[in-house]
């Protein structure tokens, strides 16, 4: 099983509540983070079943036991961002392989 939580676009979460201009100086920044959070949503994908990611979404995988290798639509294998074991899947379908390990990016989701 994988599993990935997705994860609303700060901006477009600010954008939702009303606010302009809110970065991690802003009195607002605390209400948008939490409003984040209550918004995020958590898939579990089984081997061969296919997923995606939202526009306006991010797509956070735990990779810190590197089980999982990401194969791109468009160039072969890549590697997507990761930080401190997170992978970051940007908008798009997705399919993760009979395998248990590979993710293959089907196709983009454009904003």
């Amino acid at each position: 099983m994988l599993t990935v939580e997705l994860i609303p676009d700060f901006e477009k979460e600010a954008e939702e509540l009303g606010y302009k201009n809110v970065d991690d100086e802003s009195e607002d920044f605390e209400e948008v983070y939490y409003e984040q959070g209550m918004d995020s949503v958590t898939l579990t994908v089984s081997p061969g079943s296919e997923f995606e990611v939202p526009l306006y979404y991010k797509g956070n995988i735990d990779n810190k036991e590197g089980l999982y290798e990401i194969i791109s639509a468009h160039s072969g294998r890549i590697a997507f961002e990761q930080d401190n074991g997170i992978i970051t899947l940007s908008p798009a379908a997705f399919e993760f392989s009979e395998d248990g390990r590979t993710i293959k990016e089907l196709r983009k989701l454009w904003q």
